[in-house]
Protein backbone atom coordinates (compact mmCIF):
# COMPACT_ATOMS: atom_id res chain seq x y z
CA UNK A 1 0.00 0.00 0.00
CA UNK A 2 2.56 2.32 0.63
CA UNK A 3 4.59 1.71 -2.34
CA UNK A 4 1.45 2.59 -4.25
CA UNK A 5 0.87 6.01 -2.18
CA UNK A 6 5.00 6.62 -2.79
CA UNK A 7 4.38 6.01 -7.01
CA UNK A 8 0.65 7.76 -6.92
CA UNK A 9 2.56 10.90 -4.56
CA UNK A 10 5.54 10.71 -7.32
CA UNK A 11 2.94 11.13 -10.41
CA UNK A 12 1.01 13.67 -9.16
CA UNK A 13 4.64 15.42 -8.63
CA UNK A 14 5.52 14.96 -12.11
CA UNK A 15 2.00 16.29 -13.28
CA UNK A 16 2.46 19.34 -11.03
CA UNK A 17 5.97 19.67 -12.38
CA UNK A 18 5.07 19.34 -15.90
CA UNK A 19 2.18 21.62 -15.61
CA UNK A 20 4.17 24.35 -13.73
CA UNK A 21 6.75 24.17 -16.88
CA UNK A 22 4.28 24.34 -19.41
CA UNK A 23 1.81 27.21 -17.43
CA UNK A 24 5.39 29.28 -17.21
CA UNK A 25 7.03 28.59 -20.77
CA UNK A 26 3.20 30.08 -21.53
CA UNK A 27 3.48 33.12 -19.89
CA UNK A 28 6.66 34.01 -20.94
CA UNK A 29 5.99 33.18 -24.86
CA UNK A 30 2.81 35.71 -23.92
CA UNK A 31 5.42 38.47 -22.62
CA UNK A 32 8.03 37.66 -25.45
CA UNK A 33 5.18 38.38 -27.44
CA UNK A 34 3.94 41.86 -26.07
CA UNK A 35 6.53 43.34 -27.68
CA UNK A 36 5.22 45.87 -30.33
CA UNK A 37 8.50 45.87 -32.35
CA UNK A 38 9.93 42.22 -32.13
CA UNK A 39 11.70 42.20 -35.20
CA UNK A 40 14.07 45.57 -33.73
CA UNK A 41 17.01 44.57 -31.62
CA UNK A 42 17.07 45.21 -28.07
CA UNK A 43 19.84 48.11 -27.51
CA UNK A 44 20.22 51.93 -27.21
CA UNK A 45 18.71 52.48 -30.84
CA UNK A 46 15.13 50.64 -29.76
CA UNK A 47 15.15 52.84 -26.40
CA UNK A 48 16.03 56.18 -27.84
CA UNK A 49 13.18 55.92 -30.57
CA UNK A 50 10.57 54.87 -28.74
CA UNK A 51 11.91 57.24 -26.03
CA UNK A 52 11.43 59.89 -28.08
CA UNK A 53 8.10 59.59 -29.66
CA UNK A 54 6.84 58.01 -25.67
CA UNK A 55 8.34 62.14 -24.91
CA UNK A 56 6.46 63.95 -28.12
CA UNK A 57 3.71 62.18 -27.68
CA UNK A 58 2.90 62.63 -23.69
CA UNK A 59 0.18 65.08 -23.29
CA UNK A 60 1.76 68.15 -21.16
CA UNK A 61 5.59 66.78 -21.27
CA UNK A 62 8.14 69.05 -21.53
CA UNK A 63 9.04 67.48 -25.03
CA UNK A 64 5.32 67.08 -25.93
CA UNK A 65 4.52 68.15 -29.86
CA UNK A 66 0.78 68.79 -31.17
CA UNK A 67 -0.54 65.98 -32.91
CA UNK A 68 -1.30 68.55 -35.77
CA UNK A 69 2.58 69.07 -36.07
CA UNK A 70 3.84 66.12 -35.94
CA UNK A 71 5.37 64.46 -39.02
CA UNK A 72 6.32 60.78 -39.17
CA UNK A 73 9.24 60.09 -41.95
CA UNK A 74 10.73 57.05 -43.16
CA UNK A 75 13.86 55.98 -44.72
CA UNK A 76 13.41 55.38 -48.66
CA UNK A 77 12.39 51.70 -48.11
CA UNK A 78 9.33 52.03 -50.62
CA UNK A 79 7.33 54.34 -48.04
CA UNK A 80 8.23 57.63 -49.49
CA UNK A 81 6.73 57.45 -52.56
CA UNK A 82 3.91 59.90 -54.11
CA UNK A 83 0.61 59.77 -53.70
CA UNK A 84 0.97 59.92 -57.54
CA UNK A 85 3.74 57.87 -57.92
CA UNK A 86 3.59 57.75 -62.09
CA UNK A 87 6.49 59.32 -62.73
CA UNK A 88 8.77 57.31 -60.84
CA UNK A 89 6.84 54.34 -62.21
CA UNK A 90 7.98 55.65 -65.14
CA UNK A 91 11.30 56.36 -64.18
CA UNK A 92 11.43 52.69 -63.17
CA UNK A 93 10.61 51.05 -65.98
CA UNK A 94 13.11 53.22 -68.06
CA UNK A 95 16.09 52.88 -66.02
CA UNK A 96 14.82 48.67 -64.94
CA UNK A 97 19.10 47.91 -65.52
CA UNK A 98 20.40 50.86 -63.43
CA UNK A 99 17.99 49.59 -60.46
CA UNK A 100 19.04 45.85 -60.88
CA UNK A 101 22.93 46.73 -60.83
CA UNK A 102 21.75 48.55 -57.73
CA UNK A 103 20.26 45.87 -55.66
CA UNK A 104 23.51 43.60 -57.11
CA UNK A 105 25.53 45.91 -56.04
CA UNK A 106 23.81 46.43 -52.32
CA UNK A 107 23.18 42.62 -52.20
CA UNK A 108 27.23 41.93 -52.47
CA UNK A 109 28.36 44.87 -50.32
CA UNK A 110 25.90 43.65 -47.61
CA UNK A 111 27.44 40.57 -47.92
CA UNK A 112 31.11 41.73 -47.60
CA UNK A 113 30.03 43.65 -44.52
CA UNK A 114 28.74 40.31 -43.15
CA UNK A 115 31.89 38.39 -43.61
CA UNK A 116 34.31 41.62 -42.77
CA UNK A 117 32.87 43.01 -40.38
CA UNK A 118 35.71 44.20 -38.25
CA UNK A 119 37.57 45.22 -41.62
CA UNK A 120 34.70 47.18 -42.38
CA UNK A 121 34.62 48.80 -39.17
CA UNK A 122 38.32 49.79 -39.59
CA UNK A 123 37.64 51.37 -42.96
CA UNK A 124 34.59 53.77 -42.03
CA UNK A 125 36.42 55.49 -39.18
CA UNK A 126 39.27 55.82 -41.16
CA UNK A 127 37.81 56.88 -44.42
CA UNK A 128 34.32 58.48 -42.68
CA UNK A 129 34.21 58.78 -38.81
CA UNK A 130 37.91 59.52 -37.78
CA UNK A 131 36.86 60.59 -34.22
CA UNK A 132 34.82 57.80 -33.28
CA UNK A 133 36.51 54.41 -31.64
CA UNK A 134 36.32 51.18 -33.34
CA UNK A 135 34.25 49.58 -30.57
CA UNK A 136 31.45 52.76 -30.87
CA UNK A 137 30.91 51.92 -35.11
CA UNK A 138 31.34 47.78 -34.05
CA UNK A 139 28.61 48.65 -31.63
CA UNK A 140 26.28 51.03 -34.24
CA UNK A 141 27.22 47.80 -36.85
CA UNK A 142 26.12 45.20 -34.30
CA UNK A 143 22.91 47.39 -33.14
CA UNK A 144 21.05 46.15 -36.45
CA UNK A 145 20.05 42.46 -37.13
CA UNK A 146 22.28 42.11 -40.34
CA UNK A 147 21.05 38.76 -42.65
CA UNK A 148 22.61 37.84 -46.29
CA UNK A 149 21.28 38.37 -49.74
CA UNK A 150 20.41 34.67 -49.48
CA UNK A 151 18.00 35.65 -45.96
CA UNK A 152 17.23 38.78 -47.32
CA UNK A 153 15.64 37.49 -50.54
CA UNK A 154 13.70 34.97 -48.18
CA UNK A 155 12.47 37.44 -46.40
CA UNK A 156 11.04 39.10 -49.02
CA UNK A 157 9.70 36.37 -50.53
CA UNK A 158 7.73 35.12 -47.64
CA UNK A 159 6.23 38.54 -46.49
CA UNK A 160 8.65 39.02 -43.38
CA UNK A 161 10.33 42.21 -45.26
CA UNK A 162 6.31 43.77 -45.81
CA UNK A 163 4.98 42.84 -41.97
CA UNK A 164 8.24 44.54 -40.41
CA UNK A 165 7.16 47.96 -42.60
CA UNK A 166 3.75 47.53 -41.59
CA UNK A 167 5.30 47.28 -38.03
CA UNK A 168 6.70 51.17 -38.29
CA UNK A 169 3.18 51.77 -39.32
CA UNK A 170 1.51 50.35 -36.82
CA UNK A 171 3.89 52.14 -34.09
CA UNK A 172 3.11 55.89 -35.48
CA UNK A 173 -0.84 54.77 -35.48
CA UNK A 174 -0.63 53.51 -31.85
CA UNK A 175 1.96 56.38 -30.56
CA UNK A 176 2.12 59.31 -32.84
CA UNK A 177 -1.48 58.78 -33.28
CA UNK A 178 -1.93 58.33 -36.84
CA UNK A 179 -5.23 57.67 -37.49
CA UNK A 180 -4.22 55.75 -40.74
CA UNK A 181 -1.72 53.37 -42.58
CA UNK A 182 -1.60 52.24 -45.78
CA UNK A 183 -1.17 48.52 -45.62
CA UNK A 184 2.88 48.10 -46.23
CA UNK A 185 1.90 45.35 -48.95
CA UNK A 186 -0.12 47.86 -50.93
CA UNK A 187 3.12 50.31 -51.13
CA UNK A 188 6.09 47.84 -50.86
CA UNK A 189 6.86 45.48 -54.13
CA UNK A 190 9.68 43.14 -53.26
CA UNK A 191 9.64 41.79 -57.14
CA UNK A 192 12.76 43.68 -58.26
CA UNK A 193 14.65 42.31 -55.42
CA UNK A 194 13.54 38.72 -56.03
CA UNK A 195 14.00 39.16 -59.40
CA UNK A 196 17.19 40.47 -59.82
CA UNK A 197 18.78 38.03 -57.05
Amino acid sequence: MFAFVASAVRRGLLIAFIVVNCVAFACAAAVAQTDPRPSWNDGAAKKAITGFVARVTTQGGVDSVPPAERIATFDNDGTLWTEQPFYFQLAFAANRGVFDRIVRGWADANDHVLRNGKAVADTLRKNHYPQASIADIEEALSAQKMFSSREWKRLYADGTVARWLHQVSDFFVAEAPLTTATPATQYFDPSLYLTTL
